[in-house]
């Protein structure tokens, strides 16, 4: 049905496909927290360390900050096209889009990006209505981001 379309409605089959989005997101980040494949070289490639995976990493150093992360704070959920993810400082949840990631990189990428706004807000209890406390979080990444390229 939701491949053909034929023997159900158009709601029906947005809806198994909106369901099969959320299985694929929650398996995806799930794996991510215990074995996330990157290899983190941010700020430790100074010191020719090579740290593990960066998922389990940011969780690691979350939980050292005293913000432990349980599982259902990151959490996959619909969103409209113009995003892949955000972070929820009321809720200190990570909000994966699902439906919205081209593929596993993707979700990662976008959990460790997610997962710095985090460590901010636990760490130095950014004000994110201040667009200087908010660029300095998003740049720190962009920095990270180009220092792993290299």
């Amino acid at each position: 049905m939701v491949v053909t379309g034929l023997g159900g409605t158009e709601e029906e089959r947005r809806q198994s496909m909106l369901d099969a989005q959320m299985r694929w997101c929650t398996r995806e980040s799930e794996y991510l927290m215990k074995y996330s494949t990157s290899i983190l070289t941010f700020l430790l490639s100074m010191l020719t360390i090579v740290v593990g995976p960066v998922v389990v990493f940011m969780l690691k150093h979350l939980k050292l900050s005293g913000c432990d992360v349980p599982a259902q704070n990151i959490l996959c959920a619909p969103c409209d096209k113009t995003r892949s993810g955000g972070f929820e400082p009321k809720r200190g949840a990570v909000v994966l889009c699902a439906g919205n990631f081209f593929n596993s990189k993707h979700v990662e990428n976008t959990m460790v990006h997610e997962m710095m706004h985090m460590y901010d807000q636990c760490r130095f209890k950014v004000d994110w209505g201040n667009l200087r406390h908010h660029a300095c979080s998003e740049v720190r990444f962009l920095l990270s981001v180009e220092r792993e390229r290299y």
